[in-house]
């Protein structure tokens, strides 16, 4: 059961970014965030937080020893 759910899962991670790379239906939409099933929806709240995004880059560049 383990190997059958893996080997698809690259699959599906892949599907809605191949989609948005390749379909006519979205050509030509920019700064829009779609789901893992490539539906357009609004951001989340915490993303449109700029002290929490500051804080998650600054958590990424002590991470990274950047």
């Amino acid at each position: 059961l383990m190997k059958r759910a893996s080997k698809s899962a690259p699959e599906r991670a892949a599907r809605s970014s191949v989609y948005l790379a390749s379909s006519p239906e979205v050509e030509g939409i920019n700064a829009s965030y779609f789901n893992t099933n490539a539906k357009q929806t609004k951001w989340q709240q915490d993303i449109l937080d700029a002290a929490k995004r500051r804080a998650l880059w600054d958590t990424a560049l002590k991470l990274t020893h950047l």
